[in-house]
């Protein structure tokens, strides 16, 4: 994603989903990022993130969603993934393709009746990014 615009010019954008990048003219145009937040049960950790990696993973990627990364945290307690969509659309349609795909529902089933439980809750939000990725600002003329 590259800086969009000058802030000037879209400036009363500010604070809807777009921020300006202090002091260095750019816009940054927000992304979707959605957060999961596993609590694992103790022991399970590893088998769900094998569970994810070959059967969560590859439908999500093959209907357009973008893993950031995905997280264990110190204690082994929680598993956290954070995923990035160009919009809420793009969310709301890859999430459609991804609930109805047959290898979802078949990992769902498999997860449900072969396995056992591997988390006890989880936490899902959305966020917006504030800073632009891989942005240096603007070179100065002295």
């Amino acid at each position: 994603m590259a800086p969009c615009a000058n802030r000037d010019s879209r400036a009363s954008e500010v604070g809807r989903g777009i921020g300006a990048f202090a002091g260095w003219g750019w816009i940054l145009v927000s992304v979707l990022f959605r957060y999961r937040i596993y609590d694992t049960v103790p022991g399970q950790a590893a088998a769900f993130t094998d569970f994810f990696l070959a059967y969560l993973l590859p439908v999500q990627l093959r209907h357009g969603a973008r893993l950031v990364g995905g997280w264990l945290t110190d204690d082994g307690a929680r598993v956290i993934a954070v995923w990035e969509y160009d919009s809420e659309e793009s969310y709301q349609a890859i999430d459609q393709a991804v609930r109805t795909d047959p290898d979802s529902l078949v990992a769902q089933k498999r997860r449900r009746e072969a396995l056992p439980a591997m988390f006890t809750s989880v936490e899902e939000g959305f966020m917006h990014s504030t800073v632009p990725p891989a942005v240096s600002p603007p070179e100065t003329t002295t």
